[in-house]
């Protein structure tokens, strides 16, 4: 059998996630204005743009590694070398990729977490608004529930309402990774595919998956750079209907 054909599913999904990156690099994140705090919040959010590519590129390059030790090790076991797939398996190279590519799921879902909050301050400052030291996305949630009654979070709501449902379950994870989960490396299913569990240790030394319904996949990566891409627009929208108030509202006023 030709390895490489059985892993041919977890390459394309690695081939995505390049693909919408490459797009990210290349977006333009700013337009024109004489809003100063928005043009200084564009400035915060091409750098976040720079950090979420680097965090992914690594992801990528760890994944490459993984995968090739996966198909050396299953060569050796196909030819009966027990002790060679092992050794394969557990040499440091592909251990520091294990832990390489841990490290830039951290990095990842806190830059990207980060972009988030960038983008809200940058909507409430196109909406003639103050942008305080706790302005953050999150204060479009009550309860695990998105507020449309919030003036950010209606306008995303309104205009990209795929984001509410992706923004929770993104909050939750980067939530469990703060208050101490760590995370594991494994690989499964009938078409291997090399993904990240949250766990926690126990007392006993033994590590508990508390990943539930939403491991960190390389489709959930792909995911959220095309919410990064899509929510940026919000800024530019936030800025023209404010436009459009303030002018309605000076033809009230000669009236």
């Amino acid at each position: 059998m030709d390895l490489s054909q059985k892993f041919k599913n977890h390459v394309g999904k690695r081939e995505a996630v390049a693909k919408v990156t490459r797009e990210l690099e290349y977006t333009r994140l700013s337009f024109d204005t004489d809003v100063k705090p928005l043009r200084d919040e564009f400035l915060h959010l091409q750098s976040l743009c720079e950090e979420i590519v680097a965090a992914v590129k690594i992801l990528l390059e760890t994944d490459v590694q993984i995968v090739d030790s996966q198909i050396r090790a299953e060569k050796c076991g196909e030819a009966g070398d027990e002790w060679g797939q092992l050794k394969e398996q557990g040499c440091a190279l592909t251990g520091e990729a294990w832990t390489r590519m841990s490290l830039s799921w951290k990095i990842f879902l806190y830059s990207v977490r980060c972009f988030q909050d960038s983008v809200y301050k940058a909507i409430l400052h196109a909406q003639g608004q103050k942008a305080g030291p706790q302005a953050s996305m999150s204060k479009c949630i009550s309860d695990n529930v998105w507020r449309d009654d919030a003036t950010v979070g209606k306008l995303i709501a309104m205009h990209l309402p795929s984001y509410p449902n992706w923004f929770i379950r993104t909050r939750k994870l980067r939530n469990e990774l703060k208050r101490g989960l760590s995370v594991e490396s494994v690989w499964r299913g009938r078409k291997p595919e090399h993904f990240i569990v949250l766990c926690e240790q126990r007392w006993n030394g033994c590590m508990i998956e508390k990943t539930a319904e939403h491991p960190l996949k390389l489709e959930f990566a792909t995911e959220s750079i095309k919410m990064c891409m899509a929510v940026v627009p919000m800024i530019q929208i936030a800025s023209e209907e404010t436009r459009e108030r303030k002018h309605a509202r000076s033809l009230r006023m000669k009236k």
